[in-house]
C-alpha cells in the first residue's frame, strides 16, 4: 500500500489472510527512518486508513527516545 504521491511519504507490506486461519494475526509492515534512526512497525490491516496517525505516533515516539 503506498500513499500519494508514489509513496514517499507512507508505504505498507500487508500479509494475505490465509485461505484457512493458521492462528498468526494478519500484519502489516512499514519502514520508516527519523532522525538517522530506522524503524520497523507492525500493524494490523484494519488501521490503514489511519496511517498519517501511525507515522505521526512512530514520530513523537522516537522523538522521545532522543531526549
Amino acid at each position: 500500500y503506498l500513499a500519494p504521491p508514489a509513496g514517499r511519504l507512507f508505504a505498507a507490506r500487508c500479509r494475505r489472510p490465509p485461505k484457512t486461519p493458521d492462528g498468526l494475526p494478519n500484519t502489516c509492515m512499514a519502514d520508516f527512518r527519523f532522525e538517522g534512526i530506522d524503524v520497523r512497525a507492525r500493524f494490523s490491516p484494519d488501521l490503514l486508513a489511519d496511517w498519517e496517525r501511525i507515522v505521526g505516533s512512530i514520530r513523537g515516539l522516537v522523538e522521545s527516545f532522543r531526549r
